[in-house]
Order: structure tokens, then C-alpha cells, then sequence
């Protein structure tokens, strides 16, 4: 994928996904406003709303070959993962937070893989992924942060190093 500029084709196929989804997400909205749908319009807008964003962003990544739309799909779709967790299971958002951690690490890891472009993907995964496991380990194991962020500073002082070397040899 790249960027560039877009086409008069492009631009159409992408307002009419943008309009398309804002048709469905009122529609769906209506019809858990008027009860067809077992869900409370307020508490489920949030969700459904970056659902449809990214599904946007999803579908224009490959309409206009664009590796940005791609990337800020997954953070998007992320977020709305952890809004129905939170909003629809015993577990708060203190719970699901590491999810929110993890999408950069995800988004770059797809977005990597579509573009063929590794190098600065990588530092994402490599930084955001023992991240959110470090954060895991006090919102899904219960460790105290008098361990987790120790564990975190020492992670993340070791990543500051070995990126400066890498640096350093270029």
C-alpha cells in the first residue's frame, strides 16, 4: 500500500462506505430506540459508533491503498472490543485496559504484513506488546503495582537502550 493521491473513483467509493455506514449505525441506533433491538441506544453508542469508524477506516485502506486507514482501523476496532466487555460483563474498563495497550502492536502487526514495510512496525510490536502484558498483570492477574511498575521501568529503561544502540550503528 501507499500513499498518494486519490482518484475521482476512489473518492466515490469511499463516501458512499462512509455514508453507507452512517445509514447502518442510525439505523441500528433506531431500532434499539424504539426496542427491536434488546440494547439501550446510550450504552451501546459508543461501541457501535467506533465499530462503524473502523470499519470505515478498514474498507477506505484498501479503497484508496492507504497504510494509515489501515493502522487506525485496529485501534478502533480495539476500542470498541473493550467498550462492550466493559459495558456488557461484571469486568469495568480497569479490567480491559491492556486491550488498549496492545492495538498499536496489532494495527502495526497487520499493517506490516499488508505493506511489506517491517522496520518501523516493529519497534510498535516490540514496545506495545510486553507492555500490555505488563499491565495485564495487575488488571487481569491482580499483582500489585508495587511489582508491575517496577517491572515496567525496568522494561522500558531496557528498551530505551537497546534502541539507542541500534540507533547508534546506523
Amino acid at each position: 500500500m501507499t500513499n498518494h493521491e486519490l482518484t475521482k473513483k476512489q473518492i466515490f467509493h469511499s463516501r458512499l462506505v462512509l455514508g453507507t455506514a452512517l445509514g447502518l449505525l442510525g439505523t441500528f441506533l433506531l431500532l434499539c430506540g424504539v426496542g427491536v433491538l434488546p440494547f439501550s441506544p446510550l450504552k451501546i453508542l459508543a461501541a457501535s459508533s467506533l465499530i462503524a469508524l473502523a470499519l470505515v477506516c478498514f474498507i477506505w485502506a484498501f479503497i484508496q491503498d492507504n497504510t494509515l486507514m489501515l493502522w487506525l482501523s485496529f485501534p478502533l476496532f480495539f476500542a470498541a472490543i473493550v467498550s462492550i466487555l466493559a459495558g456488557f460483563t461484571s469486568k469495568g474498563y480497569g479490567f480491559y485496559y491492556p486491550i488498549y495497550i496492545i492495538s498499536p502492536a496489532v494495527a502495526s502487526l497487520v499493517t506490516a504484513t499488508c505493506s511489506s514495510e517491517w522496520k518501523d512496525h516493529l519497534k510498535m510490536i516490540i514496545l506495545f506488546t510486553p507492555s500490555s502484558i505488563i499491565f495485564a498483570l495487575n488488571s487481569v492477574f491482580n499483582v500489585s503495582w508495587a511489582i508491575v511498575i517496577p517491572i515496567l521501568l525496568i522494561f522500558i529503561g531496557s528498551y530505551i537502550i537497546f534502541y539507542t544502540i541500534l540507533r547508534r550503528k546506523k
